[in-house]
């Protein structure tokens, strides 16, 4: 088998057996390539030189025997990685007891969080059902007072004072209601 040099084209296939890689890899990256000078077009194949490819998939393959793919592996070594293959099973099986008791632990926690904000509720349920029952008892209180307040004057009118300049006590009041709501709105 020959040596190739870094400046040799190889034609997809054997770029496949070299680098032990799958044919849409190399072809994405002949395209990607395609307009350097290191990915060519002969007889309506493509041909990509040696370089790229140790650069885009394997930097140690310039030490390696580049005409000999890489070795696959035996039948006989596979029934030698048994012992393997019962570690890796056991691992597994250790993880999975695991991964189960901290599911466990977290459905429990869950369950203990469910249980305050149940217990949460009830206090809150609680508090503003006493709340309303207070609110419903002054509500009549409320209306009584009202009533009483707007209970119509006297028949007769009020003698008038004698220093009368228009000044009222309702226009007193609306003057002191008007610098209330200015001071409300001036502090917001």
């Amino acid at each position: 088998m020959e040596r190739l040099e870094k400046d040799d084209f190889l034609q997809i296939s054997k770029a496949i057996e070299i680098f032990n890689t799958s044919y849409s890899s190399i072809q994405r990256l002949c395209r990607k390539e395609k307009m350097s000078k290191r990915v060519k077009k002969k007889s309506n194949k493509y041909v990509i030189q040696y370089s790229l490819l140790i650069e885009h998939f394997d930097l140690k393959a310039s030490e390696k025997e580049p005409t000999t793919p890489r070795p696959k592996i035996d039948e006989s070594k596979q029934t030698a990685g048994a012992g393997s293959d019962d570690k890796l099973v056991d691992t597994l099986n250790s993880q999975i007891d695991f991964l189960t008791s901290q599911i466990n632990s977290k459905d429990s926690q869950i369950d203990k969080l469910l249980q305050r904000q149940f217990e949460q509720n009830t206090i809150i349920q609680t508090l503003q059902t006493s709340l309303s029952n207070k609110i419903d008892s002054s509500v009549p209180l409320l209306i009584d007072s009202i009533k009483e307040v707007r209970t119509p004057a006297p028949a007769t009118p009020p003698a008038p004072a004698e220093n009368d300049n228009g000044f009222t006590i309702a226009s007193a009041v609306l003057i002191l209601l008007t610098v209330l709501l200015l001071i409300l709105f001036v502090s917001k």
